[in-house]
């Protein structure tokens, strides 16, 4: 199909040859541009302009929310700006936290150091420890032989003491049996005038 505007070249063409060119060029500018059905009628305008009140609605509505994100975002530039600071926060307290590693990581290589020696300290200890144990193991074997000596001779001691004491026991046994027998013989030499003079009637 030819285009819109090839056809109205050719109607002015004819429109000349019947109505002269200005009539037929009064007509053709009396033509609308674009097809009839194209053209928007008054109701047409009526519906657009009923479907533009709720646009204009719907773009308070908008114009509202964009003042709500405008606002929203003036929030959210503060708060980056407030995590801004916090960042700066948390980096030097990071810059603080590598330093204090820094001092840690150094207190350890001493620690490992110390541990080191002590570890060289115990070596020796244990050393010292086993000589020990082993002065302690012949002194043990020196502690029995002396007890054993000692309780043969603590033995022997008191054997002896046992004999002495029984011979000891047999003399007091003795002398107290003599003892006894003169004071008996020094008693009935008294009571024996006593006695006569008691049975016989001579008493004083």
């Amino acid at each position: 199909m030819e285009s819109t505007e090839s056809r109205r070249l050719e109607l002015r063409e004819k429109l000349i040859e019947v109505l002269e060119e200005g009539p037929a060029t009064t007509l053709m500018e009396s033509l609308p541009p674009v097809s009839w059905h194209e053209l928007a009628t008054k109701s047409d305008v009526g519906v657009l302009k009923s479907d533009v009140v709720p646009l204009k609605a719907d773009v308070a509505v908008i114009k509202s929310d964009v003042g709500v994100i405008k606002s929203d975002v003036g929030v959210l530039k503060s708060d980056v700006g407030a995590l801004e600071a916090d960042v700066g926060v948390i980096k030097s307290d990071v810059a603080v936290i590598k330093s204090d590693v820094g001092a840690l990581e150094a207190d350890v290589g001493v620690l490992k150091s110390d541990v080191g020696v002590l570890k060289s300290d115990v070596g020796v200890l244990k050393s010292d420890v086993g000589v020990l144990k082993s002065d302690v193991a012949v002194l043990e074997a020196k502690t029995d032989a002396v007890r054993v000596e000692l309780g043969a001779k603590i033995e022997a001691g008191l054997a002896k003491l046992r004999g002495e004491m029984h011979i000891l026991r047999g003399d007091m046994k003795l002398g107290i049996a003599r003892q006894t027998y003169v004071i008996l013989a020094a008693l009935a030499a008294v009571m024996t005038p006593i006695y006569f003079a008691l049975f016989t009637g001579t008493a004083g």
